[in-house]
């Protein structure tokens, strides 16, 4: 289904019309628009938060839906009609109209967002890939990058994308000069007729007693990296869900080969991660290397952060040997051009340490909702807000917790799980985090910073570790109080040294007490010199500035007797400001002078 015109049913607000204003030529006046107009930066982003505000719960369930494009599914046709009814109410509610011409209903496949969809699964769409197949030889950068996009679009149809468009994609860098070779072309050509006859994409299963998801994944030294996402049927045939691949940067380049096969799974598993997070899957690789993995342990750098990547998700390594893992491995066939990798590196010799302990430490759901239970600032939030959104009112608030009433506040954001867990929606954060009750801060905290994953990292990264999973009304103030209360940091950090406090030099005459101080060493004088030696009266604060060879007791004596003394008079003592040569030896180099 699509909208009639869809931005136009989005009132702009009165307030805000005026910056809508537009003016027409040979005419004084100027236009401003009442609905939402075509062409504003924000648009796109105002109407698809509208319709998920319309549809509700139905997204994702019943319904989906792309700005202005609506797709309605369902197994049977009962089913599919009430389905419409459900979704033709909330628009109706909404004041939303459809355009009857570019509806379709009742059928068996249909085109959306470029892709067929159908029960057999996904495919490309004829009309899209008809304007790549007849695609004119590209004549410079910008339409290889035009062509590309359009590819690109389709990239998860084709095996080895990268690899197969790498040439072309060298003629778009800033540092390469334009130029279309055989290379190109072929990779033109082959592009299109990979395209062409692009297989049809397996719906994923994520029943409980669906096949499990296989990732078989390959690096290359030379190129890039390339994975193969399917999943295993009930005849125990595997269908194939999606292609990915993508090329290594000049510094990956540079990594020997266990460590680009390593990052090939952990950036494959992040890519396809929301058909695989919370679902067992198997990897397979043709590196037998990275079977240790489960087992590493004393990880430091960028191991450390991979493996802290792949800690949530469960899954087991199989190796699998090259000639059976030809359609993932066909990005590792050539030799390398610039850098000759080593099988391993220094970087790869680690010891091994379990992948849990890199996350916070976990606790069972029945745990949580038994601890938020005991929590009496959480017990009063729940008990308040199953009065409903409408009866809360000022009087209500009054009578619960500082703490308890934050957490009523943050009430369009909550919401309890299906293991009757309160959870926390941030607008910064994808997942959402467990209201943490007191008697489990303290555990958290500690894990968190002193744990086998903390570290004893400072507040900001110890704050960003707990926010991951945990919100909790001055969460931020308790993390920070812990850290500085913290021991073992408190006994870690270098001592300061104590700094005597400023306080004036109390004097009752001229020259009685008389400061110095050296500066130095400094750049050489034409005359030698290398320090100023600086002399003020304590009482009149009259300065003198004096330049000398060294700091050596004697010489500063007689410069403080020739030329200061001499004129002056002896004051009754001398200080320094800080500790120096004055006092080693200098009562004997002045007595000296005074003889």
């Amino acid at each position: 289904m699509d909208m009639q015109s869809g931005y136009w049913q989005m009132a702009v607000e009165p307030s805000d019309r005026l910056k809508t204003a537009f003016g027409v030529s040979h005419r004084v006046q100027q236009y401003a628009w009442n609905v939402m107009p075509f062409g504003l930066t924000n648009a796109p982003a105002s109407f698809s938060r509208l319709m998920n505000v319309v549809l509700g719960k139905l997204c994702w369930k019943t319904c989906l839906v792309y700005l202005d494009d609506l797709l309605v599914w369902s197994r049977t046709v009962e089913e599919h009609l009430e389905r419409l009814q459900t979704v033709f109410r909330r628009l109706r509610a909404a004041n939303i109209k459809l355009k009857p011409k570019k509806c379709a209903f009742l059928l068996k496949s249909v085109t959306f967002l470029g892709h067929v969809v159908s029960a057999d699964g996904i495919a490309t769409s004829p009309e899209k890939i008809a304007e790549i197949r007849d695609w004119p030889t590209p004549r410079n950068v910008k339409e290889v990058r035009s062509f590309l996009g359009l590819c690109g679009y389709y990239r998860q149809f084709i095996a080895d994308f990268s690899r197969i468009a790498e040439p072309m994609l060298r003629r778009t860098r800033h540092d390469c000069p334009w130029s279309w070779d055989e290379e190109c072309q072929a990779a033109f050509e082959a592009l299109k007729e990979r395209l062409q006859g692009s297989e049809v994409m397996a719906f994923p299963n994520f029943a409980e007693d669906a096949g499990e998801f296989v990732l078989d994944t390959d690096g290359s030294t030379k190129e890039g990296i390339g994975a193969v996402l399917s999943q295993v049927q009930k005849d125990g045939s595997e269908k194939v869900i999606a292609y990915g691949s993508r090329t290594l940067s000049r510094e990956e380049r540079n990594y020997c080969t266990t460590r680009v096969e390593l990052l090939a799974v952990v950036f494959f598993v992040q890519k396809f991660r929301y058909y695989l997070m919370g679902r067992e899957f198997l990897v397979r690789t043709d590196h037998s290397s990275l079977k240790w993995l489960h087992s590493l342990r004393d990880v430091e750098g960028q191991l450390a952060r991979w493996l802290e990547l792949l800690a949530p998700y469960r899954y087991r390594i199989e190796h699998r040997p090259g000639v059976k893992h030809q359609h993932a491995d066909a990005l590792s066939r050539k030799p390398r051009r610039r850098h000759q990798g080593s099988e391993s590196c220094p970087g790869c010799a680690q010891e091994q340490i379990g992948v849990n302990a890199l996350g916070l430490q976990k606790w069972t759901s029945e745990e949580i909702r038994e601890s938020q239970k005991m929590d009496s600032d959480i017990r009063q939030a729940m008990e308040l807000l199953a009065h409903g959104d409408g009866e809360i009112t000022e009087e209500h608030l009054r009578r619960i917790s500082p703490t308890a009433r934050r957490i009523v506040e943050r009430r369009r954001d909550l919401e309890v799980s299906d293991s009757e867990v309160l959870l926390c929606h941030t607008a910064s954060r994808r997942q959402p985090q467990v209201v943490l009750p007191r008697n489990m801060l303290r555990a958290v905290l500690e894990e968190a910073h002193g744990g086998r994953s903390g570290g004893h990292v400072g507040i900001f990264k110890t704050k960003e570790k707990v926010r991951q999973s945990f919100w909790r009304p001055g969460l931020g103030r308790e993390v920070e109080e812990h850290v500085k209360a913290c021991l073992d940091c408190t006994k870690a950090k270098a001592g300061k040294k104590p700094i005597a406090p400023m306080e004036p030099i109390p004097s009752s005459s001229p020259f009685d007490i008389v400061m110095t101080d050296v500066i130095g060493p400094l750049p050489r004088s034409k005359k030698g010199n290398f320090y100023i030696l600086t002399v003020q009266d304590a009482f009149s604060k009259w300065p003198d500035a004096y330049a000398i060879r060294n700091q050596k007791a004697a010489t500063i004596a007689r410069v403080l007797f020739e030329r200061w003394i001499a004129i002056t008079g002896a004051p009754g003592y001398f200080t320094q400001t800080k500790e120096g040569t004055l006092s080693r030896g200098s009562s004997g180099s002045c007595a000296s002078c005074w003889v």
